[in-house]
C-alpha cells in the first residue's frame, strides 16, 4: 500500500496526485493500493473526541469501507466508514460492546460531503452529515481506545484481493495534528 507522510510523499518516494475539484491537500483512495496507514502511535484517551472528514465517494464499496479506522480488532477504538449502500457508519467501543450509528440517507456519488462524528463521554455517540444530526445513540459506557494507536484511512485493514475493480474512490483532507 501507499503510506503518505507529512511532507506529502509516499513511502516509495512518489508524490500522490490531488484529485480534480478538491481544495487544499486531498488524496484519492481506490480502496486497494492507495491508503494511509500508521502502524503504531499514541492512542486516544478514554474521554470525549470528535472526528471529521470531507469525502466524495466515486462508487459505493463492496463492503464496509473505513474513512478513518482506529479499531484494530472490533473490540476497541472506533471507525468512521462508508457502507455498500452509501450510508455513513460511526462505531465506537464503549464498555464491552461496539456502539454504532448509521446515517439514514445515502451520500450522493462524486459530490463532496462533510461528515463528522462525536463521542461524548458518559452520554453516547452522534453522527453529522453536512452539519446536521443524522443519527445518535445514548450509552454511558467508557470508551475503550485502541491500545496500539494504529490508523487506517481510505481502506479496510484486511486488503481485498480479486478483480481489482475500483470499489471506493473518495477524497479526504489530511488533518494537521
Amino acid at each position: 500500500g501507499t503510506t503518505i507522510n507529512r511532507a506529502g510523499t509516499s513511502g516509495d518516494g512518489q508524490t500522490p496526485s490531488a484529485p480534480g475539484g478538491g481544495r487544499g491537500l486531498a488524496v484519492r483512495f481506490d480502496g486497494f493500493t492507495s491508503y494511509l496507514e500508521r502502524k503504531r502511535g499514541p492512542s486516544l484517551g478514554a474521554g470525549s473526541f470528535s472526528v471529521a472528514a470531507w469525502i466524495a465517494p466515486g462508487a459505493y464499496p463492496w463492503r464496509l469501507s473505513p474513512i478513518l479506522d482506529m479499531a484494530p480488532d472490533g473490540t476497541q477504538g472506533f471507525h468512521l466508514s462508508l457502507d455498500s449502500a452509501g450510508h455513513i457508519l460511526f462505531a465506537v467501543a464503549l464498555g464491552n460492546e461496539m456502539v454504532s450509528v448509521r446515517s439514514p440517507d445515502s451520500l450522493a456519488l462524486t459530490q463532496w460531503h462533510h461528515v463528522s462524528a462525536v463521542h461524548e463521554a458518559g452520554k453516547g455517540v452522534s453522527l453529522y452529515v453536512a452539519g446536521k444530526l443524522a443519527a445518535s445513540a445514548t450509552h454511558a459506557g467508557t470508551f475503550q481506545p485502541a491500545s496500539d494507536g494504529s490508523v487506517f484511512m481510505g481502506r479496510s485493514r484486511e486488503p481485498l484481493t480479486g478483480t481489482g475493480a475500483i470499489r471506493y474512490a473518495s477524497h479526504l483532507p489530511i488533518p494537521n495534528y
